[in-house]
């Protein structure tokens, strides 16, 4: 591209991005998203969510939570893609107590959970054997 006198925009790293976190390479999506930092970009929510649902995948958990902490000492405020992998990831590993917190702290900043988090805790709450919480949730999705 540079060669060519074009400049990668922001749409192309973030598919760069993605496509080293569909295939478990971390380190490279961190590459890029450093070189987007050093060619004058700004990462946006969707790379930083990107690298956070990598992480998860590929069983990088605390990884996934400091490129939270990161994105949000950018500027960045998370979104619900990150959200919802990081209580996916908490919750694969039988930490409700952390995946309620995500939960609350994703509603403290007025993000409204899609499908796939309240699926996501109530499976969660089941595993744990608690059905009381996970009808809860259900009930909650039902009042939407």
């Amino acid at each position: 591209m540079f060669g060519n006198g074009l400049s990668p925009s922001i749409v192309t790293y973030n598919a760069l991005i993605n496509g080293y976190c569909l295939l478990g390479r971390m380190e490279d999506a961190i590459r890029i998203l450093q070189d987007m930092t050093g060619k004058g970009l700004s990462p946006d929510v969707l790379s930083y969510s990107t690298i956070i649902t990598g992480f998860w995948r590929h069983q990088e958990l605390e990884s996934a939570f400091r490129m939270k902490l990161e994105m949000m000492d950018k500027g960045v405020s998370p979104d619900a893609v990150a959200y919802s992998s990081l209580i996916q990831g908490v919750c694969q590993q039988r930490r409700l107590g952390e995946s309620c917190d995500l939960f609350q702290e994703m509603l403290s900043m007025g993000m409204p959970p899609d499908e796939f988090t309240y699926t996501t805790l109530i499976n969660a709450y089941c595993v744990e054997g608690d059905l009381n919480k996970a009808l809860h949730l259900n009930d909650e999705i039902l009042q939407k």
